[in-house]
């Protein structure tokens, strides 16, 4: 059993990284085919799109993983009818931006496309997990990132270059993998009697995503006033390689989160104090990785301040993860919402308290990070033991 639930984990790790590795190789290949203002466009659009597709997984994930577990007869019809909620979200979404003026008219049904079809592909998250199929969905990852570069090859070796045509590497191929994704899991689609509305329903943790989408990115916002652009580029680095140690408790524990909702308060616990025993082992090793790395390849300064700030960062999402899970399951995910903004406020209060008084460097920056994961860890114990008293 456990040797099995390792390489679901494993499998589920390795489809969620890939993605990220192939943003990494197609910004590697544009820079080398093309030039680096080529990709400094496209990431422009790009960020527009993470952010419009960050609201359209409004409940997608987390709400119907709850609901899986609490209610899995359910859950086809509740999958439906949140997918077409979301469909009605992202017309209103697109509606929104075009007068923004956020993207270029002549790109703009470029991003459309980009957006819809991340929409249509991150709908299906969930019923992957369901049904266990990592293995597929890491076969079409890599079909996926196989017809991308092919693609840039195109585009590349076309006797006119066309800004329109590069954007249709980031749309053809996930369009390819929608189709698929549709046909494979054309069983969760039901005739729907619309009872209530789930957008409503699941108002806390699309607002979770939201947040968490903000709180993600308000650090490098704040220190880039007051680092200079080298420690910057450095946190900036430093920063990405901590995020993806953390978002391994998320990986593993990620495919057994609704059966997690099944157990009982025992079972719950030794499932936490699991993910902590691997995060101990996983986590100093990921950090002795990365500081080499940083060390031998960016040739970077490394001392035991930052090391030790690291770890304090990269353990923490071990331990809380699990709390989090508990209070979702008591359906009080509005207090997790409460912790995102105040965390995301009083991260930005220490940035500009401590630039104020004692000035800002890269290890006072690292240090301030830890120090808020570890309030960040404090206030989500605080929050599951109020809503496990009050049962």
């Amino acid at each position: 059993m456990k040797v099995n639930k390792l390489k679901i984990a494993v499998q589920n790790s390795a489809w969620q990284t890939v993605p990220m590795v192939s943003t990494l190789l197609l910004s590697l290949l544009v820079v080398k085919w093309f030039s680096v203002s080529v990709w400094g466009n496209i990431v422009a659009i790009l960020v527009v799109q993470q952010i419009a597709n960050g609201i359209l997984a409004w409940g997608n994930k987390d709400y119907l993983q709850r609901e899986l577990g609490l209610n899995p007869t359910g859950f086809a019809a509740g999958f439906s009818q949140l997918f077409l909620e979301r469909l009605v979200l992202f017309g209103l979404t697109v509606l929104v931006i075009y007068p923004l003026g956020l993207i270029d008219k002549e790109y703009f049904v470029s991003f459309t496309l980009i957006v819809f079809t991340r929409f249509v592909n991150q709908s299906f998250d969930i019923a992957v997990i369901k049904e266990r199929r990592f293995s597929l969905l890491l076969l079409l990852e890599l079909f996926l990132l196989f017809f991308q570069v092919l693609l840039l090859y195109l585009v590349r070796n076309s006797y006119s270059f066309s800004f329109t045509n590069l954007l249709m590497v980031f749309w053809l191929p996930l369009c390819c993998k929608s189709l698929l994704l549709l046909i494979i899991f054309r069983k969760y689609f039901r005739y729907l009697t619309f009872k209530e509305v789930l957008l409503q329903k699941s108002f806390f943790f699309g607002m979770l995503a939201i947040s968490g989408l903000i709180h993600s990115k308000i650090d490098i916002f704040v220190v880039s006033k007051f680092l200079n652009a080298e420690n910057l580029g450095k946190y900036q680095i430093i920063m990405s390689f901590l995020w993806c140690i953390q978002s391994v408790s998320m990986y593993i524990s990620g495919p057994f989160v609704h059966n997690f909702y099944r157990l009982d308060a025992n079972a719950q616990s030794n499932s936490s104090q699991l993910l902590k025993n691997i995060g101990l082992i996983i986590v100093p090793i990921a950090i002795s990785i990365v500081m080499t790395t940083l060390y031998f390849v960016f040739n970077f300064t490394i001392n035991l301040s930052v090391i030790m700030a690291s770890l304090v960062f990269s353990i923490a999402s071990f331990i809380y993860l699990p709390w989090i899970f508990q209070i979702n399951l008591r359906k009080e995910e509005h207090r997790v919402l409460i912790i995102n903004i105040v965390g995301t406020l009083l991260l930005m209060g220490l940035f500009l308290g401590i630039n104020k008084f004692w000035g800002l460097t890269l290890e006072i920056t690292l240090w301030i990070v830890a120090v808020h994961q570890i309030l960040i860890t404090l206030m989500v114990f605080a929050a599951n033991k109020k809503t496990r008293d009050v049962e």
